[in-house]
């Protein structure tokens, strides 16, 4: 599946690059995950999923679904 080759590229250019993880947008499929110890993120997108990624005071990372229900 080319998302899936995409999420491991990603965790992988962080991991050369001496990172504990990657942030990423725009995929329209979002997803926190640990790929081999390295954390991925990816917000999707604002027009169809509308799941910004927070950070908890304990760094912790999530999606939170946002709806928009005065539209």
């Amino acid at each position: 599946m080319v998302i899936k080759r995409y999420e491991e590229a990603g965790a992988d250019l962080a991991r050369r690059q001496g990172y504990d993880g990657i942030i990423c947008g725009h995929l329209h499929f979002p997803s926190v995950l640990n790929i081999d110890g390295i954390v991925y993120c990816n917000d999707g997108d604002w027009v169809e999923n509308c799941a910004p990624l927070v950070q908890d005071f304990d760094g912790n990372l999530r999606l939170v679904a946002h709806r928009f229900d005065h539209y």
